[in-house]
């Protein structure tokens, strides 16, 4: 499995309406970090990062992006997949962001 199929799973897994309904803009780069990954953009200026790690569970990271600063927010290491959703909803809402 390459990177890009493990970007396409990660999508597939969480669910395309899921993110639709989450306010994800449709729009996903897939990583190379570790053994693959995918960067998911949520409003203007968020960003979660999810990269399957040795342990075959996810970390995810919560970036904010804007023109003048990128930050971290938040980030948890070893996910598993059938918490991946509400460990994505609950960094946004407590980043603020009111659609999640």
């Amino acid at each position: 499995m390459d990177h890009l199929d493990v970007a396409r799973t990660i999508i597939d897994q969480i669910g395309h309406n899921t993110l639709r309904a989450m306010g994800a803009r449709s729009e996903y780069v897939a990583t190379y970090d570790k053994l693959g990954g995918v960067i998911i953009r949520f409003g203007r200026i968020r960003r979660i990062k999810i990269a399957l790690n040795w342990k075959d569970l996810y970390d995810v990271e919560l970036w904010k992006v804007d023109e003048t600063d990128v930050e971290k927010l938040a980030e948890e290491s070893d996910v598993y997949v059938e918490t991946l959703t509400e460990v994505i909803r609950s960094m946004l809402r407590a980043s603020g962001y009111a659609h999640a």
